[in-house]
């Protein structure tokens, strides 16, 4: 019996370009291999629904957003590594001391969202490093209610140094990865997530998951 998450597939093929997580062969999902495993019946109708997405949505590469709601699912294996900027973004999400912050001026600079999920239950640590000045990183469930979803958040540093936090990640469950800055500060930094248990998790979309070939 075959089961295909075409949903799934399609959506991986949507966010195939102009991925950094990608450009790296080690990190590949093999959407050639899931290709060459679908009927002739659900290639076309793949097909189809690319062909009917609107043209923004082909830009939607996997990416941080400047808010949750703009924020793609990050495909990748790992180690997670990314190299980003909250210089030019705007100060969408305020978390402060009520999600790990230092005071109520954590968490007021420019901000840029990453969504990840990950394929199975595991522990993972978020380390954010900025370049020179004073960053934090917040992960949450939900922006709407960062009070009430909070995970965690680390702003115990100053200028240039990094900020991590480690959690129990739930397979299928969005994770919002918050950059942000203390007293209004904006920096390039890097963004690493990282494993801490050995079940072998990945930042793929549960749906992902569902091939089954017999």
């Amino acid at each position: 019996m075959r089961v295909i998450g075409l949903l799934g597939v399609a959506a991986a093929f949507a966010l195939l370009p102009c991925s950094t997580a990608l450009a790296d062969p080690a990190n590949q999902v093999d959407l050639k291999a899931i290709w060459d495993s679908l009927t002739p019946d659900e290639r076309e109708s793949l097909l189809k629904q690319r062909q009917a997405a609107p043209a923004d949505q082909a830009k939607a590469v996997r990416a941080p957003g400047d808010t949750c709601a703009a924020a793609t699912l990050e495909v990748s294996t790992l180690p997670f590594n990314d190299a980003n900027t909250t210089v030019g973004q705007t100060d969408d999400l305020t978390y402060g001391a009520a999600c790990g912050g230092f005071n109520g001026s954590s968490g007021v600079g420019p901000d840029i969202a990453y969504r990840v999920q990950t394929d199975v239950d595991c522990d993972v640590t978020v380390t954010m490093d900025p370049t020179a000045n004073d960053l934090a990183v917040w992960v949450v469930t939900d922006c709407a209610d960062p009070v009430g979803a909070c995970v965690g958040g680390d702003d115990s540093g100053g200028n240039g140094t990094a900020e991590a936090v480690s959690f129990s990640a739930t397979a299928g469950t969005d994770y919002f990865v918050v950059v942000d800055g203390f007293g209004g500060a904006a920096d390039t930094f890097t963004l690493n997530i990282s494993e801490t248990t050995a079940n072998g998790c990945q930042l793929v979309p549960v749906e992902l998951q569902g091939f089954q070939v017999d």
